[in-house]
């Protein structure tokens, strides 16, 4: 149901492929469509998102995002250290503490796999 949160984990780094678009579906059994504060990417390192690349959901990086030229993301993108975005890419300004609020709900990141 649209009241479903859906966190990705991913211990290393996350790179999404130029042109590529995650897009949330909905199969139309339930009450409404997922939205873009319910799917959360929690990253152990850094995230990317190549030249037009499309994504819905919040982005936590532990290091960094960098988004490509043309790249989007419809949802939020917080990292510890930094996020380069191209000018004009952001519409919308969300509100700090809502965002630090959220992000303290995520439980940690897996540990990685013994060498």
């Amino acid at each position: 149901n649209e009241n479903s949160v859906f966190i990705i984990q991913v211990v290393e780094h996350l790179v999404f492929a130029a042109g590529c678009e995650i897009i949330l579906k909905w199969d139309g059994t339930g009450t409404g469509p997922p939205v873009s504060t319910n799917v959360i990417w929690q990253v152990g390192s850094y995230v990317t998102l190549g030249a037009n690349a499309i994504l819905q959901g919040t982005i936590l990086g532990h290091s960094y995002i960098v988004f490509g030229a043309g790249a989007k993301v419809y949802g939020r993108a917080l990292a510890e250290s930094y996020v380069v975005i191209p000018a004009g890419l952001i519409d919308e300004v969300y509100n700090l503490k809502e965002i630090e609020e959220a992000a303290a709900k995520i439980p940690s990141p897996p540990s990685p796999p013994p060498s």
